[in-house]
């Protein structure tokens, strides 16, 4: 009897010290996390280069992939009835301070998932930050691309107003159109980011910051479409003053000479909204499973639904963001989904739905409940063996896709003097930056290709094309760190025909002081670029 209680106490020591190790091993990594945390959140501000804060990014998952295993660890260090079963009974006589460690080690348990609690709470908190800051950041660098782009076009413009002769009414009316395409455009890129600026920083934990931080370019946008409006009444004048010189006669226009625009109202953004909310599923440990929701982003038809800063769809376990590799996510632009190849016990937990846009939010929650399938074994059996899967650590793959085109450029032959449209989409993470070429020449900056680009999306515009200019192969590429893509398409263009008289001038034989009137009757190819 007294052999069998110092056996009894021998091994509660032994277990005891055990997990006394293991909880200071936890300990240390809690504080050494809690460390870089730190440093992380000092490195995220909108004044921060956007490379900082994508590193501290990267960083921050680390830390999150850390979370759960330190979860597991505690977990699977806490006292339990096992030590209790070994030490058994004691007497008035056996030695009782294993009783008094047993409490100093459940204490210290509490106290660890206490502090770990609030380490994830922080965690979250400091990822919501760093998702808000990358999307702002990114949202004012896409921003001020479509500026620049508006900028060199009033720039270019201005230059050309001062050589033009107020008696030039061809030259006058090619600039005018110039400029309502320019005002137009300037118009719609405001619509199109403003409002993505003004949404994010209301969602940005300190939203008058962020609003004083997008205001500049909020200013800058109204400030060149005002710009362009005054030269457009320059314009206009100078038109006026033309056709006060020179009156032109009326003619009859013909059928083919007529063309019609028909104008469309913009449909309006609205919230994400959950059209099928997540189911709770029960099934047993080792089988597969798929967690899949659909809804309605609210976004308008012309956004990029691939764009996380249009669409951005997060999951949580248990209120942590997941970024294990064991769970694949995946995302298209009305469902979103999560996949468990094989689910273990640690797999317990709620799970939330987070989507976002610059319009909005939703989310949608289900409870995973696995049913363990291990048939119980002896207690010391299982102070040697395992009760448990565990599911194999591996490594966390970089956050990035390579650019891919969703919309290839298209070959196509058109009319000498005619408007030359090229558009493609390419999608990647991060969002992959556009580059023109016409025969293997960079035009990026060539003043005869209007080019915008916004949000992986390009448009390369031509308003009257010309075939010693404009004719030949065009490419688009695009970049991001994570690799390169292309496409290309042949640009063909017929000569323009000459105007074709239908009837003639006549001779007429007048006396002095009788009253005449020429009328000739033509035709034009395009009615844009012709003038008499």
């Amino acid at each position: 009897m007294f052999t069998a209680g110092i056996l009894r106490v021998y091994g509660t020591v032994k277990m005891i010290l055990g997990n006394r190790v293991k909880l200071r091993e936890i300990e240390a990594e809690i504080i050494s996390a809690e460390r870089k945390l730190q440093q992380i959140m000092g490195m995220v501000s909108l004044t921060a280069p956007l490379s900082q804060v994508q590193i501290a990014d990267r960083d921050l998952s680390q830390i999150e992939a850390t979370i759960p295993v330190l979860h597991s660890r505690i977990r699977s260090s806490a006292p339990d009835m096992k030590l209790q079963l070994i030490q058994g009974e004691p007497s008035p006589t056996e030695y009782t301070g294993t009783n008094i460690d047993l409490l100093n080690v459940s204490k210290r348990h509490e106290h660890l998932e206490t502090r770990l609690t609030t380490f994830t709470q922080e965690t979250v908190r400091c990822r919501t930050e760093i998702n808000l800051t990358l999307r702002l950041l990114n949202a004012v660098d896409t921003a001020q691309k479509a500026l620049s782009q508006i900028t060199f076009n009033l720039d270019r413009v201005k230059n050309q107003l001062p050589e033009i002769s107020s008696e030039n009414r061809y030259q006058i009316e090619e600039i005018r159109f110039d400029i309502s395409e320019q005002i137009n455009r300037g118009r719609v890129l405001a619509d199109t980011h403003i409002p993505v600026l003004e949404q994010l920083s209301i969602q940005y934990p300190r939203p008058m910051e962020a609003k004083q931080f997008i205001q500049p370019i909020v200013n800058e946008f109204q400030s060149s479409i005002n710009n362009l409006n005054q030269l457009s009444d320059e314009i206009r004048i100078r038109t006026e003053q033309s056709i006060n010189l020179q009156r032109l006669q009326p003619t009859h226009v013909y059928d083919d000479q007529m063309k019609a625009t028909t104008l469309t109202m913009p449909i309006k953004a609205k919230p994400p909204t959950i059209i099928k909310p997540l189911e709770n599923i029960t099934i047993e440990e080792g089988k597969k499973i798929i967690m899949e929701t659909i809804f309605d982003s609210g976004l308008p038809p012309d956004a990029n639904p691939y764009d996380t800063n249009q669409l951005q769809v997060t999951w949580y376990k248990d209120g942590i963001p997941v970024v294990t590799p064991d769970y694949e996510v995946n995302l298209t632009e009305d469902t979103a989904s999560l996949k468990i190849s094989e689910t273990l016990n640690e797999d317990n937990a709620i799970f939330t739905c987070y989507i976002s846009t610059p319009y909005g939010k939703a989310e949608t929650k289900c409870t995973l409940t696995i049913i363990d399938t291990i048939s119980p074994v002896p207690v010391n059996e299982s102070l040697v063996q395992p009760t448990r899967n565990v599911r194999e650590q591996k490594p966390i793959p970089e956050l990035g896709d390579p650019p891919e085109f969703i919309k290839h450029l298209k070959s196509m032959c058109i009319d000498e003097t005619s408007e030359l449209v090229l558009d493609c989409q390419a999608v990647g993470l991060p969002v992959p930056i556009l580059s023109w070429y016409r025969n293997g020449q960079l035009i990026d900056q060539n003043p005869d290709f209007k080019i915008t680009q916004l949000a992986g999306s390009g448009i390369l515009r031509i308003p009257q094309c010309r075939i010693m200019n404009h004719s030949g192969l065009y490419l688009c590429r695009a970049t991001n760190p994570y690799g390169e893509c292309s496409t290309t398409c042949q640009v063909d263009i017929n000569p323009a025909k000459p105007p074709i008289i239908i009837q003639p001038l006549q001779n007429v034989n007048l006396k002095v002081g009788d009253r005449c009137k020429l009328t000739v009757q033509y035709k034009v190819r395009n009615m844009n670029n012709y003038y008499y």
